[in-house]
């Protein structure tokens, strides 16, 4: 017989770790926490530093602080002198596109980003946009475009690719950099151990037209569009980064744009998401073969399209036109 006092630490004991283990969210019990509409939102692609994410807009940055998932907070905005096209973060350092410059802030203090350098012509680049901190690699066109950002000025250091479409998303994995929507059903790969000098590696067959790349967990995911227009998510297997092998596929299918767009995916707690039109879909990692789950319901009002979606700790900020919405459990 269990004396009370060891009863209830035996208890206790069974217990934390059942409750430390649930402590993870469920994408499927996500709901929508605030959604901001009006002509001067942002709606664009999002990057995160932390639990700050930056929205980009058609002459603004948005800031919001999101340490209270249930609560959004937003910051004061940085303005810049056009469209913003990329965005990307690494470490406290945001590199910002907009197809006439190429400019890099500390974002240390979000709420006073500070410039770091900018070239303010000669910058081609679009949406397709990662950094290192180091260097930054942009598509334009059917090129890749890479940058120095150490000096004062970012520096064009070279384009390579030739590839027959336009780039809709890029990934970037140590040296291995993957490169989707330039090559019809395929998914290119560059080793740019030597960023001015990358070299092309074989590239793999994705049976459908790449939107967007996510890196989460060691895998490569991908969102494709087939030619008839159904969406799939896919999942690459990275052990030999250079060499990415294809090992599920969902069978989701819908009635969706049957042409490569850019688009932003995101992967949150073993989930790849990726907008669905309205809505956010889920797929689990390690089931990607499954049909999608819905994420956090309708957020934006029906006119909207949901365009990006990016996680930021346990909150998921999505965009869309002239919209931004909070999803969080």
């Amino acid at each position: 017989m269990l004396y009370p006092a060891v009863r209830k630490r035996l208890v206790l004991l069974l217990v934390l770790p059942a409750l430390a283990c649930g402590s993870v969210p469920d994408p499927g019990a996500y709901r929508c926490v605030k959604s901001i509409v009006g002509p001067n939102e942002s709606g664009g692609v999002i990057a995160s530093a932390g639990s700050v994410a930056f929205v980009g807009g058609f002459d603004t940055i948005s800031v919001f602080d999101l340490a209270n998932p249930a609560s959004p907070t937003p910051l004061p905005s940085l303005p810049y002198p056009f469209p913003v096209l990329g965005l990307a973060v690494s470490g406290s350092q945001m590199v910002v596109t907009s197809g006439q410059t190429l400019a890099v802030y500390d974002v240390s203090n979000p709420r006073a980003a500070k410039k770091l350098g900018e070239l303010s012509s000669g910058a081609p680049s679009s949406s397709a946009l990662v950094t290192d901190g180091h260097w930054a690699y942009t598509g334009f066109s059917g090129n890749v475009v890479v940058y120095d950002l150490t000096g004062s000025v970012p520096k064009l250091v070279t384009q390579f690719g030739g590839l027959p479409q336009v780039i809709t998303s890029l990934a970037l994995l140590g040296s291995a950099l993957y490169v989707g929507g330039a090559v019809p059903k395929s998914l290119a790969v560059f080793d740019v151990t030597s960023p001015a000098q990358p070299q092309p590696m074989p590239s793999v067959d994705v049976k459908g037209y790449i939107e967007a790349l996510t890196l989460d967990n060691g895998a490569l995911f991908a969102f494709t569009l087939e030619t008839s227009g159904d969406p799939r998510a896919q999942r690459f297997d990275l052990s030999a980064p250079l060499a990415p092998k294809l090992t599920a596929r969902s069978t989701d299918v819908c009635g969706c744009s049957a042409f490569p767009v850019t688009v932003q995916t995101t992967a949150l707690n073993g989930h790849f998401l990726a907008p669905q039109v309205k809505s956010v879909g889920g797929w689990p990692e390690e089931k990607i073969a499954t049909s999608s789950a819905g994420v956090g319901g309708l957020c934006l009002p029906e006119e909207y399209t949901i365009v990006h979606v990016h996680s930021v700790g346990d909150v998921v900020v999505i965009s869309g036109q002239a919209a931004i919405g909070f999803l969080a459990p």
